[in-house]
């Protein structure tokens, strides 16, 4: 697909839905021949298939430091940038995790370099 077509699909259409919009998305990764990309848009919201595959960090600090540190190990990334406020997750909770990966996980993680 062009870059022009693939710029456009991020766009939604007036009324299109958000499951529509997976399913589109889903169906382009495939025509590049990114099966593997298709495959997680298509479960992107299922937290099982989340979880099973590492694409979440969920967890205590210490499992959030650890999965991540393996993550990077294995060269996934060598930064992260996290979204934290996740579906209807409440405000205290939200900052409440901001919070522990600020104070642990940050300091857990501030002198690894992966590569």
């Amino acid at each position: 697909m062009p870059k022009a077509l693939e710029v456009a699909a991020f766009r939604a259409s007036p009324g299109e839905s958000f499951a529509n919009r997976v399913a589109a998305f889903a169906k382009m990764f495939v025509g590049r021949g990114e099966p593997g990309a298709s495959e997680i848009m298509r479960n992107v919201f299922d937290p099982d298939y989340l979880l099973q595959h590492d694409l979440v960090f969920i967890g205590s600090p210490e499992t959030v430091a650890a999965k991540l540190r393996a993550a990077a190990q294995s060269g996934v990334f060598n930064t992260f940038m996290g979204e934290f406020n996740f579906a209807d997750l409440p405000e205290a909770d939200l900052m409440r995790s901001i919070r522990l990966f600020g104070e642990r996980v940050v300091p857990a993680l501030r002198d690894y370099e992966p590569f």
